[in-house]
């Protein structure tokens, strides 16, 4: 993320706070991206965006090794306390080379909400596999079921699985 568009703060720190419960969330984003992430035992996975470091506990207890960069310092220290020491993060502007990753360095890549912040995508060379509206998994029913029925009549994601040629 560039630093004109990250999470800084209070609001940083709001997201990080809801961002683990939220129907949105926790029960429509997290779950498509992971499903959509597959197994990921023994990957190394960059976690593009990491924001409070959800995606890459998720993927640790998959047993992913992690390492996450961001354009918020206040998302970062939640991460850090989140996956407790054992995903590398970094502060870093994602219009930047990874400067800090050789070629080739990792088995997979999550980008989770940050498209908005990242141009190019696809003109890096990345071809379209499989595009998803993520609906709400059943567990959201038994927590918010208003949340559950009116998320589940249309779509409010739209995840992407990627690759290279």
């Amino acid at each position: 993320m560039h630093k004109a568009t990250a999470y800084h703060d209070e609001f940083g720190d709001f997201f990080a706070q809801h961002a683990g419960t939220s129907p949105y969330n926790a029960y429509i984003d997290r779950p498509a991206m992971l499903r959509l992430a597959g197994d990921v035992a023994g990957d190394r996975i960059l976690d593009v965006g990491c924001g409070a470091g959800h995606y890459a506990a998720e993927l640790l207890a998959r047993g992913a090794e992690v390492v996450g960069v961001d354009g918020s310092a206040t998302l970062l220290g939640h991460a850090r306390d989140r996956v407790n020491g054992r995903a590398e993060l970094h502060l870093h502007d994602l219009e930047s080379p990874l400067r800090f990753a050789a070629d080739a360095s990792f088995d997979g890549v999550i980008c989770a909400l940050v498209f908005q912040h990242v141009r190019d995508v696809l003109g890096a060379g990345f071809v379209l596999e499989r595009l998803i509206e993520p609906r709400p998994v059943d567990d959201l029913r038994d927590v918010d079921e208003a949340s559950y029925d009116r998320l589940s009549q249309a779509p409010s994601f739209l995840a992407a699985r990627l690759r290279r040629p």
